[in-house]
C-alpha cells in the first residue's frame, strides 16, 4: 500500500510542477506588463502591502513588548506549521487505506492546504520579524 501512495505522490509532483509553472508564468506576465491594468493593479497591491508592513514596523519598533509578541507569534506559527505536516500526511494515508486506491491529486491538495496556509502565515510573520529586528535600533 505504501508503494501505491508513493506512486500517487510521484504523479502528483508532476501535476503540481505543471500547475506551479503555469501560475508562475501568469504572475510573471502580469508583473511585467506595463500598459495592462491587471499588471498595474497587482503591482499597486504589492506596493500597498509593503507600505502597510513598513507602517506597522514604524509603529512597533520602539516597543520591546510588541517586538517580543511578534517574535512569539512567528514561533507559534512555526510550531503549528510543523505540527500540521504529519496530520496532513496521515489524512492522505488514511484516504488511501480506506479506499484501497491511490488518492487523487485534489484530495492530497485539500489535505495539504492547511499546512500550506500555516507555512504562508509563518513566512510572512518571520519576514516581518526580521525586518522589525533590523529596524528596531533606528531612531529618527
Amino acid at each position: 500500500m505504501l508503494n501505491n501512495l508513493l506512486a500517487g505522490m510521484k504523479q502528483m509532483n508532476w501535476t503540481l510542477l505543471v500547475m506551479t509553472c503555469i501560475v508562475g508564468a501568469v504572475v510573471n506576465k502580469m508583473l511585467t506588463l506595463s500598459n495592462a491594468s491587471s499588471g498595474k493593479a497587482l503591482r499597486f497591491a504589492l506596493k500597498r502591502i509593503k507600505i502597510m508592513d513598513l507602517m506597522a514596523i514604524r509603529r512597533t519598533r520602539h516597543n520591546p513588548y510588541a517586538i517580543n509578541l511578534a517574535i512569539a507569534k512567528s514561533q507559534a506559527y512555526k510550531i503549528i506549521f510543523f505540527a500540521s505536516i504529519p496530520i496532513s500526511i496521515a489524512i492522505a494515508y488514511y484516504f488511501q487505506v480506506m479506499t484501497n486506491k491511490t488518492a487523487p491529486t485534489l484530495t492530497i491538495l485539500l489535505s495539504c492546504s492547511p499546512t500550506m496556509a500555516f507555512e504562508t502565515l509563518w513566512l510572512i510573520q518571520s519576514s516581518f520579524v526580521d525586518t522589525l529586528i533590523k529596524r528596531a535600533p533606528q531612531r529618527r
